[in-house]
C-alpha cells in the first residue's frame, strides 16, 4: 500500500531522517511514536507531499508519489492534525464538505455523506450540522475534523497527534471511538504521537523512532514481549519480567461498568487466567469479559493491562534515568 524506500530527509546540512524503509500495509492502523524531535511527523508529512523527500521514493499503490499529481494526491489522503483548524465561519456540514466539493460532488451527495459521517462518530445531524465551531466541545470539534478527513472516502488516512491537545477523559473517548470508526471503515491509518501507551492501545503495528531512525516495527505484544534495543525497552516502560509476574485476570478488571447484555456479548476468558493469557486474548480484541464460577463478573481491556504494567514497571524503576 504504502513503502518508503531509503528515504532520507536534509534542512541544509542537518540530516533528520536516515535512510527510511518500511511497509504500511492496507487497512493497517500504523503508528509512527518516538520521542519529540525523532522524525515521526516529518516522515508522516512526506507520505501527501508536504514536506519534500532529499533522498529515496515513497510509493502508494507501487506508484511514486512523485507521479501523482499533488492535488489528487491530498483529496485522496485525509489528515488530521492536533491543531483542528476548523474553518470558524463555516457550520460543521460547510466544514466537512469541503473536499468533496472541491471534487464536485452534487449538492444531495455532499449533504448525505455528511449527515451519514456525522451519525458515524455520534453526533446527530439534525443538532450539530447548522452549528458554528465555536458552539462544540474540543472533543466534538475534534469528532468533527476526523470526519472531515474522510468526506471525500480517501484510502488513506494521516492522524498527526490528533488527541494530544484534548483533557484525559475527552482522549480516552477519542480513542475508543476511532477504534470503533476504523472496524467500520477499514482506511489505511497512519498515527502519530509520543505517547507509548496511546500507541499500544491503538496500533496494528507500531513503528518506534529514534533520531530520525527506526528502532523497531512490530505489533504491540511484539514490542512489548521482544523490545530490539534497551530503548525501546525503556521507552516502552515494560520489561519481560512483568509480563511473566503471576496475575490473575480477577486482579485486573477493568472498573467500569457495562450492561450485562454488552458484556456477554464480549469474548470471554476465566477469572484464573494468567497475565500471558490474557495478552494474547488482548491480542485481537480490544477488550474481553471475565467469567468466574459461570457468571461474568466484569470486562478487561487493553487500557487496563497496559496501565498495569506501566505502574508495575514505574516502581521497578525509579531509580533508573528517563529515557528522554
Amino acid at each position: 500500500m504504502i513503502k518508503f524506500s531509503n528515504v532520507s530527509k536534509r534542512y541544509d546540512s542537518k540530516e533528520v531522517l536516515h535512510s527510511i524503509n518500511l511497509e504500511i500495509k492496507e487497512g493497517e492502523f500504523f503508528i509512527l511514536v518516538g520521542p519529540s524531535g525523532c522524525g515521526k511527523t516529518t516522515t508522516l508529512k512526506m507520505i501527501n507531499r508536504l514536506v519534500d523527500l532529499s533522498d529515496g521514493t515513497i510509493y502508494i499503490h507501487d506508484k511514486s508519489i512523485e507521479d501523482y499529481d499533488v492535488h489528487e494526491l491530498r483529496y485522496n489522503i485525509g489528515y488530521v492534525l492536533q491543531q483542528i483548524a476548523l474553518f470558524p465561519h463555516m457550520t460543521v456540514s460547510e466544514n466537512i464538505a469541503i473536499v468533496p466539493e472541491l471534487k464536485k460532488w452534487s449538492r444531495e451527495k455532499i449533504e448525505t455523506r455528511v449527515d451519514e459521517l456525522l451519525t458515524m462518530v455520534g453526533l446527530d445531524p439534525n443538532q450539530y450540522r447548522h452549528r458554528k465551531p465555536d458552539e462544540l466541545s474540543g472533543g466534538q470539534q475534534q469528532r468533527v475534523g476526523v470526519v472531515r478527513a474522510l468526506a471525500a472516502n480517501p484510502d488513506i488516512l494521516l492522524m498527526d497527534e490528533p488527541f494530544s491537545a484534548l483533557d484525559p477523559l475527552s482522549r480516552e473517548k477519542l480513542q475508543d471511538d476511532i477504534i470503533r470508526l476504523q472496524q467500520k471503515i477499514r482506511k489505511t491509518i497512519i498515527f502519530v504521537t509520543h505517547d507509548m501507551a496511546e500507541a499500544l492501545k491503538l496500533g496494528t503495528r507500531i513503528c518506534i523512532m529514534k533520531d530520525g531512525e527506526i528502532e523497531q516495527i512490530g505489533t504491540p505484544e511484539e514490542i512489548v514481549h521482544h523490545p530490539k534495543s534497551d530503548f525501546v525497552k525503556k521507552f516502552v516502560g515494560l520489561q519481560k519480567t512483568s509480563l511473566e509476574k503471576e496475575i490473575k485476570a480477577e486482579q485486573l478488571l477493568s472498573s467500569s461498568l457495562l450492561e450485562c447484555d454488552t458484556l456477554q456479548s464480549l469474548p470471554k476468558i476465566s477469572a484464573t487466567s494468567s497475565l500471558k493469557e490474557v495478552l494474547a486474548s488482548l491480542k485481537f480484541e480490544e477488550e474481553v469479559a471475565v467469567e468466574k464460577e459461570g457468571l461474568v463478573i466484569g470486562k478487561i481491556d487493553r487500557k487496563t493491562v497496559i496501565q498495569y504494567l506501566a505502574e508495575t514497571e514505574d516502581e521497578k524503576d525509579d531509580k533508573h534515568e528517563s529515557v528522554y
